[in-house]
């Protein structure tokens, strides 16, 4: 369309110029939000693609009045707004809302007045009237083309000017769309703002939300929420912050500015310096901005608001009073905010953290709140959706008790012990000394008096030895001056007292004669033997024990009646006794009954009695005091019994309700430890 240029267009490259000038366009309604931006674009494409001297934009204000708001190109300053005949042209496109072109010659008829109105300017005036969202004609679009154009010229023109006119109607519904998007965003965030702070009522949690909630809804860096306790404010909750240190600079000045203002019940709103500010007051903020830096720094002082109810006279208003729950403090670091930036949220964000609060601080002061919220939880979960099977559950319970309370069940104490021959002997050695030999081995059969081992005392020996050669030392003696006495070698003095010498010598002679006689009948005793009839239980003495040496006294083998009576050896805990003690008493004396298994064949079942406990503990070797007591085997059941096999025994002790029975234990230990 550019008749200027050196280079001459063809029909098809003009046209798809021009569609691919729409179709940047259009999508230029979408993306571009701002109005004096896309105006002063769109003018400037068609200025560009047309070749004009410039382009116009005429629109009415709410009086009705025509203005130019937007123009671009080189000429567009011969235009003069206030020409009257200009603006009767513009008024009559808009009042048609029709296209229309005129050249420099033109005249055009208005109205029913039929009055002539004629272009005075030297340029081909083309007019595309434009709406807007409400689709009325607000205004046209004026290009300031050549005259010397043709006619088909000025209808493609007049074509492209409509097609351009449709995109402000086009910007327009994307701005409501755009608009109606973020309205539906800052709704949501709303909405989400009021269900968070309202969400808990318990005191902590919500001061928690708040400080974080409060700070999402106006974008501000920072948000604390400090709590009145009677007579100060003390710092609760920090936007950001699990934890923070009450003792520091920054939340102790925090709280004596929170306190200067929900005493005096007053907000602030500071930007800037604290001239109009009280001295104290003044004071505390400067100390406080000097930590923090806040450049918009807002104190919000939070009440519990009486409800006020429209019967009520207005003396009764007078005499009710806001509670005092805390502050809100707001901080803006690097921006300075004035209220009416963001006077709507400014405004939902103190009214609901008042709600909230006051809820919360009148949850928290019920009396045993805790108790009761945990009662409340259990009638709800158990009366108001549960209701049937809470009843079922309750007679399941009470069946269960009366069940363990009333239901008798055998008591049986549970013991541990040993499988013993009753006759049965351990044989120790005589004296310190040398095995020398044995007789007998491992499960050979002994009659009473049998040999069973010898041993050798070298003490014993030695002590023989010794005495043997002082009774030859002492005969030696009687011989020697017996003979002097036969040949009177004595004198007087000597035949006198030699009698009575010899005599003394013959004396203590037999005293170790007599002696010798103790000493072989001991040595005589080191040929042990066995004191009863039975079976060598211990396991291959011969080889283990022969030749060894061995201390008084020590034990080394037994002999036991295994074809006579069998015992159990049990040990019983001294917190199993009583029962057992008293289960004898109340059977008259009597033996117990009781089953038993033995640990070579568990799965049969034997029966004994309880004969005999003793009366004195011993320590065990658990550390734990023990009591004995006998048990006598099943006479019938000899079959695989073998001595010192250990036995796992319950020891009846009458009829218990079964509840006691399973719990004895327990209810044992509660009775000893919280006596």
């Amino acid at each position: 369309m550019n008749v200027e240029t050196k280079r001459t267009y063809t029909a098809d490259e003009i046209k798809s110029e021009v569609r691919q000038t729409l179709v940047q366009l259009n999508e230029l309604t979408r993306t571009q939000a701002d109005f004096n931006q896309f105006v002063n674009t769109v003018l400037g494409r068609i200025v560009a693609l047309t070749g004009a001297h410039g382009a116009l934009l005429w629109q009415t204000n709410g009086q009705g009045q025509l203005q130019i708001t937007h123009a671009t190109g080189t000429r567009v300053k011969e235009i003069v707004p206030d020409t009257e005949q200009h603006g009767h042209l513009v008024m009559e496109v808009i009042a048609k809302e029709t296209p229309l072109g005129l050249t420099s010659e033109s005249v055009v008829v208005a109205g029913e007045s039929k009055k002539s109105i004629k272009n005075t300017t030297p340029f081909l005036l083309l007019f595309a009237p434009i709406h807007n969202r409400k689709k009325v004609c607000c205004g046209t679009i004026e290009l300031l083309q050549r005259s010397e154009i043709s006619q088909s010229a000025q209808d493609g023109y007049l074509n492209f000017l409509g097609q351009i006119s449709k995109l402000f109607p086009r910007w327009h519904e994307q701005q409501d769309l755009r608009r109606l998007s973020n309205k539906e965003t800052t709704w949501s965030t709303k909405m989400n703002f009021v269900t968070e702070v309202h969400r808990s009522i318990e005191l902590k949690e919500t001061t928690f939300a708040l400080a974080n909630e409060v700070r999402r809804l106006l974008n501000c860096d920072r948000v604390s929420v400090a709590l009145w306790n009677g007579r100060k404010c003390k710092v609760d909750a920090i936007s950001s912050q699990d934890k923070f240190d009450n003792r520091s600079n920054v939340v102790r000045k925090l709280g004596n500015v929170a306190t200067n203002c929900v005493s005096a019940d007053t907000p602030l709103w500071l930007i800037g310096d604290t001239d109009g500010l009280a001295p104290n007051l003044a004071k505390q903020v400067n100390e406080y901005l000097d930590e923090s830096h806040s450049r918009t720094f807002i104190v919000v002082p939070l009440l519990d608001r009486p409800k006020v109810d429209s019967d009520q006279s207005d003396q009764t208003r007078r005499h009710l009073k806001a509670k005092k729950l805390g502050a809100m403090i707001i901080e803006f670091f690097d921006t300075e905010v004035s209220e009416t930036q963001i006077a709507e949220d400014y405004k939902l964000a103190t009214v609901q953290s008042e709600l909230a609060l006051a809820n919360a601080e009148r949850h928290t002061s019920i009396f045993m709140q805790p108790i009761l919220q945990k009662v409340g939880w259990l009638q709800q979960l158990l009366f108001r959706d549960h209701r049937i099977k809470t009843l079922v559950g309750a007679l399941l319970l009470l069946a269960t008790i009366l069940f363990l309370c009333f239901f008798p069940k055998e008591h049986k104490m549970k013991i541990h012990g040993v499988l013993q021959p009753v006759l049965r002997r351990d044989i120790h050695t005589i004296a310190e000394g040398q095995m020398v030999k044995f007789y007998v081995d491992h499960g050979d059969w002994v009659k009473k008096g049998e040999k069973l081992f010898e041993q050798k005392s070298f003490n014993l020996d030695l002590q023989i030895t010794d005495i043997n050669r002082k009774i030859n030392a002492a005969e030696s003696e009687i011989k020697f001056n017996t003979i002097q006495m036969s040949k009177g070698r004595l004198n007087a003095e000597e035949r006198a007292t030699m009698p009575e010498k010899i005599k003394s010598l013959r004396n203590q002679q037999k005293d170790l004669e007599g002696q010798r006689d103790l000493l072989m009948a001991r040595q005589e005793d080191l040929v042990v033997r066995s004191k009863i009839d039975g079976q060598v239980l211990t396991w291959d003495v011969k080889n283990r024990l022969e030749g060894k040496p061995f201390g008084a006294n020590a034990y080394v083998l037994t002999v036991a009646d295994i074809k006579g009576n069998w015992n159990l050896e049990m040990k019983i805990p001294e917190g199993k006794t009583g029962y057992i003690s008293g289960a004898l008493s109340k059977n008259d004396g009597e033996p117990l009954e009781v089953d038993y298994h033995i640990a070579t064949n568990p799965s049969k079942t034997l029966d004994g009695e309880l004969v005999q406990i003793a009366e004195r503990a011993e320590m065990g070797q658990s550390g734990q005091k023990e009591f004995r007591a006998i048990i006598t085997a099943d006479p019938d059941s000899r079959e695989g019994l073998q001595p010192g096999v250990g036995v796992t025994a319950r020891v009846h002790c009458g009829k218990r309700p079964i509840g006691f029975v399973w719990t004895y234990q327990i209810i044992d230990y509660f009775r000893t430890w919280f006596f």
